[in-house]
């Protein structure tokens, strides 16, 4: 229906509820993400540990956190797979864990820890850094 019989007057008004409205979609969409994020079942920490014999070396650590009651942390995945887990950490997965217990992968000095991806039962996250 327009609003004047004008055509130039309708599709200037008509671009600006447009604008709006993608405007208001766009808001939406960013909420809904960082609701999301809130929401996620762990935390993800990087820590990268110095060895005090080898001052120069550098050993990243991830820490998945529970922060439900129960989750199983199927894996973790380290720079989308190329960057392996450290031989004696590789068969501690999966694990369960509890509200606040932690699950660490080591991972070597030669990894420059870029995005980490957590496979659990309650779905995949991810953090980049």
């Amino acid at each position: 229906m327009p609003i004047c019989e004008n055509k130039w007057v309708n599709l200037i008004f008509w671009r600006s509820q447009m604008k709006r409205l993608i405007g208001f979609i766009l808001l939406l969409m960013l909420t809904n993400i960082n609701l999301m994020a809130e929401n996620a079942p762990i935390r993800i920490q990087l820590e990268e540990l110095t060895n005090p014999n080898y001052p120069g070396i550098v050993v990243p650590r991830i820490i998945v956190t529970s922060l439900v009651d129960s989750i199983i942390v199927k894996d973790i995945v380290v720079n989308k797979g190329h960057c392996p887990m450290n031989w004696n950490r590789k068969d501690s997965f999966p694990v369960k864990l509890g509200y606040g217990e932690q699950a660490i992968g080591a991972y070597s000095s030669a990894c420059h820890v870029l995005k980490v991806n957590i496979k659990t039962n309650q779905g995949d996250w991810s953090m980049e850094y």
